[in-house]
């Protein structure tokens, strides 16, 4: 597995974490250095492993 696709699985999990621990979804993904949430967003859901009720749960969608 490259570098580069480890580092941004472990972002997008920290991410997902901070979102499931009450964080605006915005807050999250400054958090993790995306400047651009709507972009956090589809890689988040691309990578996911949680049905996709779920996010609307979590405010993302």
């Amino acid at each position: 597995m490259p570098f580069s696709f480890w580092r941004q699985r472990l972002r997008l999990m920290r991410g997902h974490e901070l979102i499931v621990e009450g964080m605006q979804v915005q807050g999250a993904a400054w958090t993790v250095g995306y400047e651009n949430v709507s972009s956090f967003i589809a890689k988040l859901k691309r990578c996911s492993v949680q049905p996709q009720p779920r996010w609307v749960e979590y405010n993302v969608i």
